[in-house]
């Protein structure tokens, strides 16, 4: 993602997905696309993964592609988030630093119990089906090679991260109301009604493990990027014209 020749792709595919969100998604700056600052995730952020250097195999055969099949998967998402981890000398050492990522406030944890079904567009009266948030952590080969050396499948670091990355349930509660029908009771997941009276209840920060979305690419370093997921995601196949 940074700088270089080969890096050129970038700038042609953001620029033509660009066009695509402004003539037909209606994504138009300042409407159906307001900006305050900006974000280059909006433009520039297309990788490809390692899969040579990897010991897992690539994010196209998880969602139930053939190893030689081509895909390209687009995620929703905020900026990235530099980890820097020199120092892990274990897996856990590694998962416990992508961790403290979801600590962040608006990193949508725990936002599910809700029951959020829908998102805004903009400044628009449209809303699409919330999917998410899918969080795509970008891993150089060595951080993935810690995991896998331990035992780990990509599978495994992410039921890890499920299990491990938690929020304050009473922080939850206390961001805004509950949806409940007439008699009190919770609309969406009624089954964990019961713990809102334990202040130190915590509970997952995502839904399920499979919205840690782990990918493989760059060079041999001990650097990865968590990005920011917020409400969609889609793969589809790229086919020879």
């Amino acid at each position: 993602m940074g700088p270089g020749v080969i890096n050129s792709a970038n700038t042609a595919i953001g620029r033509a997905l660009r066009l695509c969100l402004i003539n037909i998604g209606y994504c138009n700056a300042g409407a159906g696309d307001p900006n305050f600052i900006g974000l280059p995730t909006k433009f520039g952020m297309c990788i490809s993964e390692n899969e040579e250097a990897s010991p897992w195999q690539p994010y196209h055969m998880d969602r139930g592609f053939k190893r030689d099949e081509s895909a390209v998967t687009v995620v929703t998402v905020t900026g990235p988030t530099t980890i820097i981890d020199p120092r892990s000398k274990t897996h856990e050492d590694t998962l416990n630093n992508i961790a403290s990522m979801m600590f962040y406030p608006n990193s949508g944890g725990g936002s599910w119990i809700k029951g959020r079904q829908s998102a805004q567009v903009g400044h628009t009266n449209r809303r699409v089906p919330f999917q998410g948030p899918y969080h795509p952590i970008i891993l150089s080969p060595s951080r993935a090679v810690i995991m896998a050396e331990a035992g780990l499948s990509k599978q495994d670091a992410q039921e890890w991260l499920h299990k491990n990355c938690r929020v304050s349930l009473k922080s939850i509660l206390s961001s805004g109301p509950m949806p409940t029908d007439d008699n009190g009771k919770w609309l969406h997941h009624p089954e964990l009604q019961h713990l809102a009276d334990d202040p130190e209840a915590t509970i997952p920060a995502l839904e399920s493990p499979g919205q840690y979305l782990l990918f493989v690419t760059g060079g041999s370093t001990h650097y990865a990027n968590f990005f920011y997921g917020t409400y969609g995601i889609a793969t589809s196949p790229v086919e020879d014209v």
